[in-house]
């Protein structure tokens, strides 16, 4: 008996399939001339002379038994790691008041000790957890907000997360309201609180994160 799940996929066209059959009607559209073919099996351009030298390199350094080898079943892990680092960042971050340099000058010591615990004085975990020192290029667009006489988490916080979001030319947006002190977010009383969702809103639409 064949599983009604695998006989559906075995009636599908699969998407290298779709594509060549694509590619077949476009050099009937325009000209075999003018179309390039990189599916799968079926290319009519030769390779980069950069993939030639690539594939040199994995056969001249790489173990015999990890190329000519299967791959195990979920995947080589190296791969797996350099995509899950892409896949798993987000298309952008609204933080408030957040807690960014653990730089004994302005980090909120709570938040320190908690994820830190023995290794507090660690140098080395803490420039790795003070996202300002962690920022590249392929962080997300920020805003920030924040209010100027919060004695919780500094603004300096927020301040160093824009200055380094800037010079990685990535779009962030700081805005520090003059009172409100910490934990707004979540009171109806913020004297800004019609304020800040407009912020928001305006944000998100001027970052074409919704339309």
């Amino acid at each position: 008996m064949v599983s009604e799940k695998m006989y559906e996929l075995g009636t599908k066209k699969s998407t290298i399939r779709t594509i060549f059959e694509y590619g077949r009607k476009r050099a009937l559209e325009v000209g075999e001339e003018n179309i390039y073919d990189f599916s799968i099996g079926n290319p009519n351009v030769p390779a980069p002379d950069f993939v030639k030298q690539a594939i040199i390199d994995i056969l001249n350094e790489m173990d015999p038994c990890a190329v000519h080898g299967y791959t195990v079943a979920p995947g080589n892990p190296e791969v797996r790691e350099v995509l899950a680092k892409d896949i798993n960042r987000p298309d952008f971050a609204i933080l408030y008041y957040p807690v960014i340099s653990f730089d004994n000058k302005m980090a909120h010591q709570g938040s320190k000790k908690n994820l830190l615990g023995k290794n507090i004085d660690n140098e080395k975990l803490i420039d790795y957890y003070s996202l300002n020192k962690q920022v590249d290029d392929k962080t997300p667009k920020t805003l920030l907000l924040l209010s100027y006489d919060d004695r919780v988490v500094p603004p300096m916080n927020s301040i160093l997360y824009y200055i380094a979001l800037n010079e990685h030319h990535i779009p962030a947006s700081l805005h520090m309201f003059p009172n409100g002190g910490h934990g707004w977010g979540i009171r109806y009383d913020f004297a800004y609180y019609q304020e800040v969702k407009d912020l928001i809103l305006k944000w998100l639409r001027y970052t074409q994160i919704i339309d």
